[in-house]
C-alpha cells in the first residue's frame, strides 16, 4: 500500500482513521500487527482496487468480486432490515417448520453428566430433539454455556448506536458514511429513511469501543455526536424531534485478527465431545460480507455431511 499511495497517506490511513476505532486502536497499542487489522479500513478509504491474488474462502472469493460491480442496497418495504429473518421464519413457517424467536431461556440437556453430548434442547418450556444441531450465536455464549475458559487476548466489547429524527429532511447523496476521523465519536453514519425510498429525515450514528473505555450517558453522547454531524456538514439547523439510544456487548476488543481467534476457538471446541455443529467461529461483530457466504457454504456442506437430503 505504501508503494502504491505513498508513506504520508498511509501513515494517515494507520496513525489517524484506523485508529479511530477505538477497538483497533487498543489492538495497535497492545502488539497488534497492522496487517491484521487494516481490512477494516481498507479498501473502504482508499480509492477503488482491484485484488490480482485469488483468495480460498467462499466468503474472501465473495468479497474480492464484489470490488469491481456496482452494489446495491436491498431493502423491505415495511419492517425494515429486521424483515429478513422474520421473512425466512414465516417462509420455513408455511413449509411445516417450527421457528421460536427471542428465546432467552436456552437450556441444554446433555445425554450424561459432565458431557456435552445434547440429547434436548429446552425453550420456553418445550424440550426439542433434533438429528442435526448447529450452532450460529457468537462462540463466547457456547463457552459459557459448556462451562469452558474463555481465554482472549483482548476485552469486551461495547456497541452503542444513536437514533435521530428530524423535522427537516437530511440532504444526502449516500446510505451511510464511514467517518474514520479521531476527531469525532462515530465509525458510521446511515440514513434508514433514504434507503427506504422514504422521508430522508431519519439518522444513525454508530461506535464501538472497548467496554469501560468512555463514560458518558445517553444525553452527552447525543450533544457529542450533534456537535459531530454539524461539523462533518450532515445537519445544519435542523429540529431534532426524537432522540433513541441503544447499547450492547458485541464482540471484542483482541489483539490478534479475527480469522486466528475463530479459529482458536474453534479448534478448543473440537477437542470436547459434542454434538453440536459450528458452520461459522464467530467472534463478532463481523463483516456481513464476509460472514454470510461461508456461513451458508458451511450449512449446507453439514446438511449434506449428515446424509439430510436437500
Amino acid at each position: 500500500l505504501t508503494d502504491i499511495y505513498g508513506s504520508d497517506f498511509i501513515f494517515l490511513l494507520v496513525e489517524d482513521i484506523l485508529r479511530s476505532y477505538p477497538s483497533e486502536k487498543w489492538a495497535l497499542d497492545h502488539g497488534g500487527k497492522i496487517e491484521d487489522h487494516i481490512e477494516v479500513v481498507y479498501p473502504w478509504f482508499l480509492p477503488k482496487t482491484l485484488k490480482k491474488a485469488q483468495r480460498q474462502t467462499e466468503s474472501e472469493i465473495f468479497h474480492d468480486k464484489a470490488r469491481d460491480s456496482n452494489h446495491y442496497v436491498l431493502y423491505p418495504n415495511e419492517g425494515g432490515f429486521a424483515q429478513f429473518p422474520m421473512s425466512f421464519a414465516s417462509k420455513l413457517s408455511r413449509d411445516g417448520q417450527s421457528v421460536e424467536l427471542n428465546c432467552s431461556d436456552i437450556r441444554f440437556i446433555y445425554s450424561a453428566p459432565g458431557t456435552h453430548i445434547i440429547s434436548q434442547v429446552e425453550a420456553k418450556g418445550v424440550s426439542y430433539t433434533a438429528p442435526l444441531i448447529m450452532w450460529c450465536a457468537p462462540l463466547g455464549q457456547l463457552f459459557r454455556m459448556f462451562s469452558l475458559p474463555l481465554s482472549l487476548n483482548g476485552k469486551p466489547q461495547r456497541l452503542i448506536l444513536g437514533n435521530f429524527v428530524f423535522k427537516q429532511e437530511i440532504q444526502s447523496d449516500y446510505h451511510e458514511i464511514l467517518v474514520g476521523s479521531s476527531k469525532h465519536l462515530i465509525n458510521r453514519i446511515s440514513f434508514p429513511g433514504k434507503i427506504a425510498l422514504q422521508t430522508d429525515n431519519l439518522l444513525q450514528t454508530e461506535f464501538y469501543y472497548p467496554d469501560g473505555e468512555y463514560h458518558f450517558n445517553e444525553e452527552q453522547w447525543k450533544d457529542e455526536w450533534l456537535k459531530s454531524l454539524k461539523e462533518i456538514g450532515i445537519i445544519g439547523n435542523h429540529d431534532l424531534v426524537n432522540f433513541s439510544f441503544r447499547q450492547e456487548i458485541r464482540g471484542f476488543a483482541i489483539k490478534d485478527s479475527f480469522e486466528k481467534i475463530s479459529h482458536e476457538l474453534k479448534d478448543q471446541i473440537s477437542k470436547v465431545q459434542t454434538n453440536l455443529i459450528i458452520p461459522f467461529p464467530m467472534v463478532g461483530p463481523e463483516n456481513i460480507n464476509r460472514l454470510i457466504p461461508e456461513t451458508i457454504q458451511n450449512v449446507v456442506s453439514s446438511f449434506n455431511k449428515k446424509g439430510i437430503l436437500l
